[in-house]
């Protein structure tokens, strides 16, 4: 974690930043987690409040070094404390705060990929939802900002719903929501309105609370069970589901995702600090094949392949009185059903060993016709490395849809298109150099359905 983080604030014309304290940029020394969309919202803007008396929204965040910068946006007020800053005077800074001060007076005035980071973003969009939600005054606060979206919390009139904006590549969540509405209301998220032109939609409040807030394992493999049936359900509209706004990473067409990425991934991580070298492209093309065949793996079972969410983490899942509401679809596909189950528990940490497979065999349990429980279990533990296979190539596409916003042309430094390539790009890299490792444990042995690719 890191201890702190510059706040970039400036005045109502955005032409000068105010100075904290001690001369240099404002501090927020509440403690920035490694991972930002933790940090508490909330609190950063009431300290804003309270030590400058400027009502302020979060445009982005971006990294110097290993310290965090806030770019915000002043919603009202002229500061009580500090002084402002002018472009022409930055000498008296230290070499941090004039690096990041000065990257920002010499940034463009928009963000060609998040237009939530660009000022005068938050007045519309807060327009459209008080009109949309019909409440008399909504109290609108921020609850996260990522690099698929940004969503917003609307109360008022003893209600609440949510606002979210999501990137031109992950349009798609508005297309899967109103898909999913159709086979299971209950089990997804209540679209109110849609702005698809912007991007924007606004949804019911989901009541409950978040799996992750409980530790019952009952509940968990309550949940489990829950989804199960939903991706059971899926398998006869899979077709549909493509068309609807799901990906397509079943064995066939994910072999061709899987070369066309690694064929492309030197020019994917240009510019990246984290590159490989010219030797560890040649291992990867090396297991290449190894790879792409390794893509029919889970063709030795007889699970069929069905809608899988893409992000199945604790914080996705809704327990309510009425049943479990999954969430946030923007990374969905049509793939292997357990991809989800093998996530959900690779990132419930503090699970014994005992806990996680009870989790794990009530997931399966409502796959017990397709194949016997030994077995399921079997491909349970070979889905677990064979998601690497998936994950690269989604890292890989996120990476060339960035490029591909932003013209091929390198974003400005400390900007929200900077920072999310940077983090995309260490996430790509990070796979890729895994899955070289992962292609040297397979064996060569590729045939009829039971001699497939296995792990060693």
């Amino acid at each position: 974690m890191s201890e702190i983080a510059y706040l970039l604030l400036p005045d109502e014309s955005h032409r000068r930043l105010m100075l904290g304290e001690s001369g240099g940029l404002p501090i927020y020394g509440g403690g920035v987690p490694d991972w930002f969309n933790v940090v508490d919202l909330g609190r950063l803007r009431r300290v804003i409040q309270e030590r400058f008396g400027i009502d302020t929204s979060l445009l982005h965040a971006s990294r110097f070094g290993e310290t965090w910068v806030f770019a915000l946006e002043n919603r009202g007020g002229n500061g009580s404390a500090g002084r402002w800053l002018e472009s022409t005077d930055l000498t008296h800074l230290d070499g941090e705060s004039r690096a990041i001060a000065a990257a920002w007076f010499q940034s463009p005035a928009t963000d060609a990929v998040y237009p939530w980071a660009n000022a005068g973003w938050f007045v519309d969009a807060e327009a459209w939802i008080v009109a949309e939600s019909g409440m008399s005054d909504p109290t609108i606060d921020m609850v996260k900002t990522s690099g698929t979206g940004i969503v917003l919390r609307v109360s008022g009139d003893n209600r609440a719903s949510y606002f979210k904006a999501v990137t031109r590549r992950y349009m798609r969540d508005l297309e899967i929501a109103e898909t999913l509405k159709s086979w299971h209301p209950t089990n997804v998220p209540q679209v109110i309105a849609a702005d698809t032109g912007r991007r924007w939609f606004l949804m019911a409040d989901m009541g409950g609370v978040d799996l992750s807030e409980t530790r019952e394992i009952d509940v968990w493999c309550d949940a489990v069970r829950a989804y199960a049936r939903l991706q059971k359900e899926s398998l006869a509209r899979l077709d549909e589901a493509v068309k609807g706004g799901f990906g397509d990473y079943r064995p066939e067409p994910l072999r061709r995702k899987l070369r066309d990425v690694a064929k492309r991934a030197r020019t994917l991580a240009r510019g990246s600090g984290e590159d490989m070298s010219d030797a560890e492209y040649d291992a990867l093309e090396s297991v290449l094949p190894r790879l792409e065949d390794a893509c029919r793996q889970p063709d030795d079972y007889a699970v069929p392949y069905a809608i899988e969410h893409g992000d199945f983490h604790a914080g996705n899942i809704r327990v309510t009185d009425n049943g479990f509401v999954f969430y946030d679809w923007s990374w969905s596909m049509v793939s292997h059903p357990f991809l989800s189950a093998t996530t959900l528990l690779h990132l419930a940490k503090w699970m014994t060993d005992d806990q996680r497979a009870a989790v794990r065999d009530a997931y399966l349990t409502e796959w017990t016709d397709d194949e016997p429980m030994p077995r399921l279990r079997d491909l349970f533990e070979l889905i677990c490395k064979w998601s690497l296979l998936v994950a690269v190539v989604v890292d890989g596409e996120w990476v060339e849809a960035l490029w591909e916003e932003l013209g091929w042309k390198t974003p400005h430094p400390y900007s929200a298109s900077a920072y999310m390539l940077e983090r995309r790009q260490h996430y790509f890299l990070q796979m890729l150099r895994r899955m070289t490792d992962y292609g040297n444990t397979l064996t060569t042995t590729i045939g009829k359905r039971g001699d497939s690719t296995r792990c060693n």
